[in-house]
């Protein structure tokens, strides 16, 4: 699961492989084939994963350039069993 912050179309919680990759898909093509991420770091944190990455993008004049981190940690859900859950503010939408 990702978490999208803010109240915009591309905020909320987005389930599963498929609707994460969407996300990414959706912030791509409002950037107008702009947005990039890049991953420059990668370390564990007990039974987290942290990984920094850069963002880039544009859309409407405005541009997001920012280095941004996610943290991920197995966690269960009784509805969704075992996830991944990740947290990272991409505010391009």
């Amino acid at each position: 699961m990702q978490r999208q912050p803010g109240s915009n179309q591309t905020s909320g919680e987005h389930q599963g492989i498929d609707n994460v990759l969407g996300l990414y898909g959706k912030l791509f093509e409002l950037s107008g084939g702009t947005f990039s991420v890049e991953l420059t770091s990668v370390k564990t944190q007990g039974d987290k994963v942290v990984a920094v990455h850069h963002v880039k993008g544009e859309r409407e004049g405005k541009t997001l350039d920012a280095d941004e981190t996610t943290t991920i940690g197995e966690c269960r859900s009784a509805r969704y069993g075992p996830t991944l859950r990740t947290q990272s503010p991409i505010m391009l939408a």
